[in-house]
C-alpha cells in the first residue's frame, strides 16, 4: 500500500478516450484537478502518453530582463542572435561568477566550470550535464575533467564503446549514452536498450536487471568482447538521474543566454532575479552581495518611491514593498493606490490615517527603513505608532495631537538596524553581517578576499555566514558554502571531521579552520576545525551578553 500520495506538479496523461474508462481517478486538492492513482511507471507500462511540463523561473527572469532593457534603451535584444562564442562571457564563467545564472550557479557547478572552462555551446551542454547524480556515481565527472584537460589519456574498455563515448572523452554523462552502450556493446535493439535504462530506475528491480545483465554479457561476448571487459562496461550503467543529451543542450543554451544577460545588463539581471524569488540556488542576501561586487547598490524600501516589486532607481535597485515581512499583495495595492490618488505621504501619522493598514504591517515597514525619509529614527517612529495607532472599529477616529507625548529615545545603531532588517526582510541592503562582527573577531582570522591569494595547503581561519548548508551527494564527503562581505568559499568536510563538528556546522555564523585547496583554478577550504561566533563576540559587539541573541538571529541568516 502507498505510504502517501503525491501529485506530479507538471505531469499530464493523454488518452484517446476518457481516462475514467481505464484507470482509477480521484479528486485532487485543487478544485477541478484530478489525480490518477497509478504511478508514472504503471502509466508508461500501460501505453499511455505521459508528458512532464517543466516550469522554469529563469525564463520569466529572462523575459523581465528583456522588457526592462527595451524600456531603458528602446531595443529588445534577440537572444537567438547573440554571439554564442563571446569570450568576455566565457571568461566571466571561468571565474565562477555565476550566482543567479540558470544551471551553473550551484557550488558544485562553480567548482567544475572553473576547471572545464567552456568555450562554446557544446561545452555548455557538457557543463550542465556533468553535475547530475548519475554522472558522479561512476566517477564520470572526474574522468571527464581529467581527460578534457589532458591530465589523463582518453581510453576505452573496448573499441565498441568509442561510438557511444568518444564525444565525452570516454565518460558517460548523458542518459542517451546508456542506450548507446547497450546497443553498441550488448547488441540490444533501441527498444530493448531503453527498457534496460528504465529498469535501473525501478524499485525491486533485481530480477529484471539480472536478466538484462545476462543478455548484455551474451551480446557483448558474441561481438568479441572479453567477459571482464563486458562486466566493466555494464557497471557504467546506473539508475541515478542524468540529463538526456537534447535536454542538456537546451539548458546549455539557456545558461549561456542568462550569462550573456548578466555580463551586458547586470542591473536588469539582478532586478529580475530578485523579483522571481524564491528561485535558484542562493538566498536573497547572497544575491544582493553578488550584485554589490558588480557595483550595484540595493536601497531600502521607501514609502514614497517603492513599487510592489524591485525596480531600477538611478542605477541602483530599490526594494519593493512586497519584500517586507507582513506586506502582501493586498496591502501593497492599498498603499500604492492611496499614494497614486492622494499623493506622496508626508509623515508616518498621515500614512496611518490614510491607509488604515494593521499595526504589524506598519511596524514591519518602519523597521525595514521605509519611513527613514521623514528624518526620524526608527525607534522614535515605533513610539509614534504606539501613540497614534487605533484599530479600525465602528467608532470614528478622533485625531488628537500627540507631539506633547514624544520623548527623546536613543537611536538604533547600525548593528540593531541590521538585526531588524534581517528579521523584517531577510536581507541587509547596506552591508553584510560579518562586517558588523569583523573588528570583534579573534586575531588571525582572514577574509575570503585574502584567502584567494593563499597557496595550496596554507592553513587559514575564516569567519562567515553559512550561505548554503551541508550537502552530501553520492559520496561520503560533505560540502558547504561560507560567505563573508568579500565573497563565497566552498568548504570540504571529510566524514570523520563531520562526525566531530556536526553540531557546530549546523549553526548560521561560524569560524572554520583548515587548509586551502587549489585544484585547476578552483578555491576551497578543507575543514579541520570549526567554532560558533558565539556569546563572547556578541558581548564585545553589543556591550552586554544576551544568550537570546543567537537563538533569535539564527534563522535570519539562512
Amino acid at each position: 500500500a502507498p505510504k502517501y500520495l503525491a501529485q506530479h506538479p507538471g505531469g499530464m496523461v493523454l488518452s484517446s478516450r476518457a481516462l475514467t474508462d481505464f484507470v482509477p481517478i480521484q479528486r485532487g486538492g485543487i478544485h477541478g484537478r484530478y489525480t490518477i492513482q497509478w504511478d508514472k511507471n504503471d502509466i508508461e507500462d500501460a501505453g499511455f502518453v505521459k508528458i512532464d511540463i517543466l516550469a522554469l523561473g529563469s525564463l520569466s527572469q529572462s523575459q523581465d530582463i528583456l522588457k526592462m532593457v527595451e524600456e531603458r534603451t528602446g531595443k529588445y535584444p534577440d537572444l537567438s542572435r547573440i554571439d554564442f562564442e563571446d569570450m568576455n562571457v566565457y571568461r566571466m564563467l571561468w571565474e565562477a561568477d555565476t550566482v543567479g545564472i540558470f544551471q551553473v550557479e550551484s557550488a558544485a557547478q562553480m567548482q567544475i566550470i572553473s576547471r572545464l572552462k567552456p568555450r562554446n555551446l557544446v561545452d555548455m551542454a557538457h557543463q550542465v550535464a556533468c553535475v547530475r547524480p548519475g554522472v558522479g556515481a561512476n566517477d564520470g565527472v572526474r574522468t571527464y575533467l581529467r581527460r578534457r584537460t589532458k591530465q589523463e589519456q582518453v581510453t576505452f574498455d573496448h573499441e565498441l564503446e568509442e561510438k557511444a563515448l568518444a564525444r565525452t572523452y570516454g565518460a558517460v554523462i548523458f542518459q542517451d549514452q546508456i542506450n548507446e552502450l547497450a546497443m553498441c556493446v550488448g547488441g540490444f535493439s533501441p527498444d530493448e536498450a531503453d527498457k534496460l535504462r528504465r529498469a535501473f530506475t525501478r524499485k525491486n528491480n533485481h530480477a529484471v536487471l539480472d536478466s538484462y545483465h545476462k543478455k548484455f554479457l551474451q551480446g557483448a561476448i558474441s561481438k568479441g568482447v572479453d567477459i571482464k571487459q563486458a562486466e566493466k562496461i555494464f557497471r557504467k550503467i546506473n539508475g541515478h538521474y542524468m540529463f538526456p543529451e537534447s535536454h542538456a543542450y537546451a539548458f546549455g543554451v539557456t545558461a549561456y543566454q542568462m550569462s550573456w544577460l548578466k555580463y551586458y545588463y547586470p542591473l536588469e539581471f539582478y532586478v529580475a532575479l530578485m523579483n522571481q524569488q524564491p528561485m535558484g540556488f542562493w538566498g536573497p542576501d547572497t544575491i544582493k552581495e553578488d550584485a554589490k561586487r558588480h557595483g550595484i547598490s540595493f536601497l531600502n524600501p521607501h514609502i514614497n518611491l517603492s513599487q510592489g516589486k524591485y525596480v531600477i532607481e538611478k542605477e541602483c535597485i530599490r526594494m519593493g514593498l512586497l519584500s517586507v515581512r507582513n506586506i502582501g499583495p493586498a496591502t501593497a495595492k492599498i498603499i500604492l493606490e492611496d499614494r497614486n490618488v492622494g499623493g506622496e505621504f508626508s509623515s508616518l501619522h498621515e500614512f496611518m490615517t490614510r491607509t488604515k493598514i494593521c499595526r504589524e504591517e506598519i511596524e514591519s515597514l518602519v523597521m525595514s527603513g521605509a519611513f527613514d525619509v521623514f528624518g526620524k529614527d526608527r525607534r522614535t517612529l515605533m513610539w509614534i505608532i504606539g501613540l497614534c495607532y487605533r484599530p479600525i472599529g465602528r467608532q470614528l477616529p478622533l485625531d488628537l495631537p500627540f507631539y506633547q507625548d514624544m520623548i527623546d529615545l536613543v537611536p538604533l545603531d547600525g548593528f540593531e538596524k541590521m538585526i531588524l532588517e534581517y528579521k523584517n526582510m531577510n536581507i541587509f541592503p547596506s552591508g553584510h553581517v560579518v562586517e558588523q562582527f569583523r573588528s570583534y573577531l579573534p586575531l588571525g582570522i582572514i577574509d575570503i578576499n585574502s584567502a584567494k591569494k593563499c597557496v595550496d595547503g596554507e592553513k587559514v581561519k575564516i569567519a562567515g555566514v553559512v550561505a548554503r548548508p551541508l550537502q552530501r551527494p553520492l559520496s561520503t564527503t560533505y560540502f558547504m558554502t561560507l560567505e563573508d562581505e568579500y565573497g563565497l568559499i566552498a568548504l570540504i568536510i571529510w566524514p570523520h571531521v563531520y562526525a566531530r563538528l556536526k553540531r557546530v556546522l549546523k549553526q548560521a555564523l561560524i569560524i572554520v579552520e583548515g587548509a586551502i585547496s587549489r585544484k585547476d583554478d578552483t578555491l576551497s577550504l578543507v575543514v579541520k576545525h570549526a567554532s560558533v561566533i558565539g556569546a563572547s563576540v556578541v558581548k564585545n559587539r553589543l556591550g552586554y551578553s544576551d544568550n537570546r541573541f543567537l537563538k533569535q538571529t539564527r534563522p535570519m541568516f539562512r
